[in-house]
């Protein structure tokens, strides 16, 4: 038996300037099976040049 896990995020990005972007995120799960990971908050910061 196969173990399924689904999930939605919900998220925005915000641009400081051209070459700093701040990204945030909340996930959630969509099946009903309880795990570990049902609910987790990520977070990302991205440098360009």
């Amino acid at each position: 038996m196969g173990l399924n896990h689904v999930t939605n995020a919900v998220g925005f990005n915000y641009h400081f300037h051209s070459h700093v972007i701040f990204g945030i995120a909340w996930e959630y799960q969509s099946t009903s099976r309880t795990m570990l990971m049902n609910r987790r908050l990520n977070m990302q910061l991205i440098f360009r040049y």
